[in-house]
């Protein structure tokens, strides 16, 4: 029998073993996530502490930034404040997002965790992440250099409505341009890039919750053939896998709900940005990225969390058929037909936003009708 400290050891290692297992696949996910101080595993570490620290500065720092430039501009007269406020509400959201992702990553990291442990229980694995996630990390910071470089391009010294130039008080043209870019730099960041990181965690996390239910789907023939063993492991699974669903629903329904709302008021105030001529042309291209990334992130968080909804249509459509088969038997297996019946009486939890908003395909074809209508409604406005 192993010492009290030994066995500590070991299921030390084993866990280890687990968190490392689960890191790979997801790409620069955990790195992102590091760099912006919510570590889901690597929690207790002096250099993430410190970037924590560093990035709700930023935070902080950048959200009074906006609310000092909106009523800066605002008892000017030199823009609308009804946009002006819209922009700082969209900051104001990804602030409030960060802090909810960071109350929520135990519970993030144990359902990695689960992930990680059906997995192995099942007969099929997953598909890697990383090529996909690594992309549109690269296309994201890509677009936004590109950003970056028009608004440089399109500076103009005279413009006063410029967020970037307020509290600027050098003559050193270089270190205005410096500290101009900086600032634009860091809005993009706060702006658009953490709303952008938070959608690809859920997302994944959501998509790897379908690969287990299509994984569960594909196995019930197999586990039904396994005999009274294999009945018994069916319906465990069934049942694992159904506090699993609730898991992720309780888990990430807040941070899908702030997700949702700040992309979508972020494309209305793009929008108006770029058709109403409320901004110069500079600030134009920090809102550039409202238009075209903002409206990827509301397509993978809406189109990964309705593949679980999906995936529970197949498996009740799966049981469905076991059942008639095992009823139109000529030997009827009762106990076989009461377990079946049992799961198909089982009501997974739908993904939503905080119950306001079932994330559907059809959220989509809404959301976007909406902007499309809006931005009309603005133009004949002119």
């Amino acid at each position: 029998m192993l010492p009290a400290n030994a066995t500590g050891i070991a299921k030390k290692l084993v866990r280890f073993q687990a968190v490392k297992a689960v890191r790979g696949g997801y790409g620069l996910l955990w790195l992102w996530l590091d760099i912006v101080g919510l570590p889901l595993f690597r929690n207790g570490y002096r250099v993430c502490e410190i970037s924590k620290i560093v990035f709700v500065f930023v935070l902080t720092a950048m959200q009074a930034f906006l609310m000092y430039g909106c009523v800066n501009f605002s008892l000017a007269g030199e823009a609308p404040f009804i946009p002006q406020m819209s922009l700082v509400s969209v900051g104001f959201i990804s602030m409030a997002l960060w802090f909810s992702v960071n109350e929520k990553k135990k519970k993030l990291k144990t359902l990695m965790l689960q992930f990680h442990k059906l997995e192995q229980l099942g007969t099929r694995k997953f598909s890697s992440l990383t090529w996909v996630l690594n992309t549109y990390f690269v296309i994201t910071h890509l677009f936004y250099v590109v950003c970056i470089h028009g608004y440089i391009f399109t500076l103009d010294e005279d413009t006063d409505k410029d967020y970037s130039k307020l509290l600027i008080t050098t003559k050193d043209k270089c270190l205005v341009i410096f500290l101009r870019i900086l600032i634009a730099y860091l809005c993009l960041l706060v702006i658009n890039f953490m709303p952008v990181l938070a959608t690809v965690l859920c997302g994944s996390v959501y998509f790897r919750c379908s690969q287990l239910l299509s994984g569960f789907c594909m196995d019930i023939s197999a586990h039904l053939s396994g005999g009274r063993v294999g009945l018994i492991r069916l319906s465990q699974k069934h049942r694992s896998l159904f506090k699993l669903t609730h898991s992720v629903e309780r888990s990430l329904s807040s941070v899908a709900l702030m997700l949702f709302c700040s992309q979508v008021l972020n494309m209305f105030v793009g929008l108006a940005a770029f058709t109403y001529h409320i901004f110069p042309a500079s600030a134009l291209w920090l809102s550039a990225p409202a238009l075209v990334i903002v409206p990827s992130t509301v397509l993978i968080l809406t189109l990964s969390a309705a593949r679980i909804r999906l995936r529970v249509r197949d498996i009740q459509t799966t049981l469905q058929n076991v059942r008639h088969c095992l009823v139109s038997s000529s030997q009827i297996e009762w106990e076989s037909v009461a377990v079946v019946e049992s799961m198909l009486g089982t009501s997974f939890p739908k993904m939503t936003a905080c119950g306001f908003v079932e994330l559907k395909h059809r959220l989509i074809l809404s959301v976007f009708g909406s902007l499309f209508t809006y931005g009309l409604l603005i133009i004949n406005m002119q």
